[in-house]
């Protein structure tokens, strides 16, 4: 069990998108990343060439990178905060809950 799972809503608590909120696309655990939709966008200029099998179009192509585990947290359902998550212990399986009201999420 992990305490940030994919299409939890998060939100960013530092960078340059700080005070933003999107949902989880993948995790990384062993890195210690989480891919956000819409957050941490960069953009690059990329020279059209020719491959097998097809043609890369050039351009100017944006595309999102990874942010650190530490800058990102859980937003609670009921409270709508972004708070720190706690696993319990709920009929013999972690389950995550919010610290600050102690919901327990799904």
């Amino acid at each position: 069990m992990d305490k940030l799972q994919k299409n939890d809503e998060v939100a960013i608590m530092s960078g340059k998108d700080k005070g933003k909120r999107g949902k989880v696309e993948r995790v990384f655990r062993k890195l210690g990343l989480v891919m956000v939709g819409g957050m941490n966008v960069y953009k690059r200029h990329q020279k059209a060439r020719q491959m097998r099998g097809g043609d890369r179009v050039g351009g100017i192509v944006e595309f999102s990178r990874p942010l650190p585990r530490s800058s990102v947290r859980v937003v609670c359902p009921k409270c709508n905060k972004p708070v720190r998550v706690r696993l319990v212990m709920e009929l013999g399986k972690a389950r995550r809950a919010c610290i600050a009201c102690k919901e327990v999420f799904v």
